[in-house]
């Protein structure tokens, strides 16, 4: 009875012969009467919308027709509606799937297997894979295709060996073995090769690695042998399993040519390494410089041969190798850690003069990441020297060269301290509602505003993807936030160029407007890195800066800031880098939420702040989360005499530790201390990092938006 009613209803709503309304309204109400559970209202506008034979969102009208249908149990009626989506459609794989389902639930076994057999080949690696290829091999039993089975079975155990599926593919192939008298499947090694890499390459480690050792069980004298035991290694060692790596590359060495082997030497280092075998770790890698200077991994061995020197109480040893490194190597991306590491042991040492050389060595290398702390430290060290009018030539470099960076913020400090003028830097010319408003209230309007300018920026460029975006722009306006995601994953999974530049602004807009700060950082970050490091932090568009600094919850930082008088572009600034802005977020210390507050900590807090009842699961709200970070930073910075640095250090490292530091280190003198110096002293590294990420960021989102460079 169920199956007949919905048919019969559709029926009966189409013969009214109602007006029809536009066709993009249309989908809207189906489907928000769908979400309501008003199912007669939803399959009536869906219909209207489908009518419209040149709406560009059919697709979307028809998936949902097809889900009524499935989730009220007419499967017979929903395996149709989901074959009826396009294949071009964003949403045919899922929709495909769902056809496959909708058959066998209703007892279409034939139609079952034909949507099974269209999936896998076009989605191979998709995370339904492994559950498609068992339930194909399934119904291929039932109507009496045993070998189709059986092969299909072993290639679920071949490509997804950790599933669940893998497992249950594998008890069916010992019944199928046995009943029919199958022969033993026996993949090949090529095609397990691929398989493992595909895994190794997607960040599944723990499948790769079951994939190379039945590689290197089933194949021992094939010509993929040796690096099926290498790519053993280098799955376990990305997985954490040091021990087993180390087994694993061993073997590999046995069969790799002896030019060859300073992959292996390096890997093999680094696992030593990472066990905390240091002297073991520095062997290979002298091993590699010694023997294999010219290999790709020669400069990574150098600088890692220096870090185990350092960790081996060596520091003279170290210091050599670095510049050792810098001076042999000196394209390789770690010249300028080295150059600060060394530079920071003879400051370390009091030998001033030396250091104040080889800081003064990142100007003329090629930039990386640490070229800006070493010229703030050779500027340091020029003061140190009394030469002040150098030290300020130095500092207005830095500042005018790596502009938007923590140490050209620094730089300008010290210009101003000297009575120097720091240079106007470099202005990101922001949109006027980025200054005031929260970017998570931005209005749908602005959002197609802008992309409508740059759809005609790039209308010469690849077709396919304009027409996503116009789609995806669309099911935005109209608030259709689901399908809008589905759109924007297409749109990010396209090619490159301009085009997909504005696909990735237009999706990251969205994102912030929905709340959804973490992609459009991953997004924009990397890209204004690169322009700040290439000295052109104002070439690139303005509006990655902004996704890059997001406003989030900024109702609840601005009102939580100022009641705990900080400033809300420093509370802003400790979300970014604790959080990423996600309300969810859970480190593997046990921190919660946008501020990362630990359960002991927030216990104590919620006590003084009269936060009853309370419970763990209130720290991933924002409103709570924000309350409770800035008044817990407040009285930090409270505690350190409002040196944000250090209130910094304490709320990642511990405030009992700072003290201990100040104490130890400037007896207990909190206020006239070398905040530089005091940051390099720290001996935890996380925390060492924090301080400076956090205050990078602070000094960022007062340049962007309180106007202050």
């Amino acid at each position: 009875m169920k199956n007949r009613v919905i048919p019969a209803l559709l029926l009966l709503i189409m013969l009214t012969g109602a007006a029809l309304a536009d066709a993009a309204s249309d989908l809207k109400s189906g489907h928000e009467k769908m979400t309501a559970g008003d199912l007669s209202g939803a399959l009536y506008y869906l219909q209207n919308s489908l009518s419209d034979a040149k709406f560009a969102l059919r697709d979307y009208a028809q998936y949902d027709i097809a889900e009524i249908y499935f989730n009220h149990g007419n499967y017979d009626l929903a395996g149709p509606e989901y074959e009826k989506i396009p294949k071009e459609s964003p949403i045919f794989k899922t929709a495909l799937l769902k056809a496959a389902k909708s058959f066998e639930l209703s007892g279409q076994t034939e139609k079952t297997i034909g949507a099974y057999e269209k999936f896998l080949p076009d989605f191979p690696n998709d995370p339904n894979a492994a559950e498609a290829g068992y339930d194909l091999a399934r119904n291929y039993e039932k109507i009496g295709n045993v070998k189709a089975a059986y092969n299909m079975l072993n290639e679920v155990d071949l490509y997804h060996p950790l599933t669940d599926y893998a497992k249950k593919s594998r008890v069916m192939i010992k019944k199928l073995a046995a009943l029919y008298h199958m022969p033993v499947y026996k993949a090949k090694p090529k095609e397990l090769f691929k398989s493992g890499m595909a895994a190794f390459n997607n960040g599944d480690y723990d499948e790769a690695e079951a994939i190379f050792e039945r590689l290197a069980r089933e194949y021992p004298h094939s010509k993929y042998a040796g690096e099926a035991f290498m790519m053993v290694g280098r799955s376990e060692f990305s997985g954490g399993k040091i021990d087993d790596a180390i087994v694993n590359i061993k073997k590999s060495l046995s069969y790799t040519p002896e030019k060859d082997k300073s992959r292996n030497l390096y890997y093999l280092g680094r696992a030593y390494g990472r066990r905390g075998r240091y002297v073991i770790a520095a062997n290979y890698m002298s091993k590699i410089i010694d023997n294999y200077p010219d290999s790709e991994y020669s400069d990574n061995a150098c600088y890692y041969l220096g870090v185990y020197y350092e960790y081996l109480d060596s520091p003279q040893a170290a210091v050599a190798t670095y510049l050792y490194l810098a001076d042999r190597y000196p394209a390789s991306s770690y010249v300028n850690n080295a150059l600060f590491r060394a530079g920071i042991y003879y400051y370390k040492k009091y030998d001033f003069d030396t250091a104040y050389k080889i800081f003064g060595l990142a100007k003329v290398k090629n930039p990386g990441e640490d070229t800006p702390k070493c010229l703030l430290w050779w500027g340091k060290l020029a003061e140190r020297k009394g030469s002040t009018e150098a030290a300020a030539g130095i500092y207005y470099y830095l500042a005018d060269r790596y502009d938007h960076t923590y140490a050209s913020y620094r730089a300008k400090e010290k210009l101003l301290l000297l009575g120097y003028e720091a240079p106007k830097g470099k202005i990101i010319p922001l949109n006027s509602g980025a200054q005031a408003s929260d970017n998570s209230g931005t209005e749908n309007d602005d959002i197609i505003a802008k992309t409508d300018e740059q759809l005609e920026k790039n209308r010469a460029d690849n077709a396919a993807i304009q027409e996503n975006i116009e789609r995806y722009r669309e099911l935005v306006d109209l608030g259709l936030m689901d399908f809008a995601a589905i759109e924007g994953k297409k749109i990010l999974e396209s090619g490159g160029g301009a085009d997909q530049e504005s696909a990735q602004a237009t999706m990251a807009r969205i994102l912030e407007r929905s709340g959804e700060f973490r992609t459009p950082i991953l997004l924009s970050e990397g890209k204004v890195k690169d322009a700040v490091l290439a000295g052109k932090p104002d070439k690139i568009d303005p509006e990655l800066w902004q996704f890059s600094y997001p406003k989030g919850f900024w109702n609840y930082v601005l009102k939580y800031s100022q009641k705990n008088q900080l400033d809300p572009f420093l509370t802003l600034a400790v979300i970014r880098e604790e959080s990423r802005f996600n309300p969810r977020a859970l480190s593997h210390s046990n921190a919660h939420g946008l501020m990362q507050i630990i359960p002991s900590t927030g216990k104590l807090i919620a006590k003084d702040l009269k936060i009853y009842p309370f419970r763990r699961s209130m720290m991933y709200e924002a409103n709570t989360n924000i309350m409770m970070g800035t008044y817990y930073l407040k009285n930090l910075v409270e505690e350190f005499r409002g040196n944000v640095f250090l209130a910094l250090a304490g709320y990642n490292g511990g405030s009992g530790r700072v003290r201990k530091w100040v104490k130890n280190w400037y007896n207990g003198d909190s206020v006239n201390l070398d905040i530089d110096e005091f940051i390099e002293y720290i001996p935890l590294r996380e925390t060492r990092n924090y301080v400076q990420k956090v205050m990078g960021s602070y000094y960022e989102y007062k340049r962007l938006y309180g106007g202050r460079s």
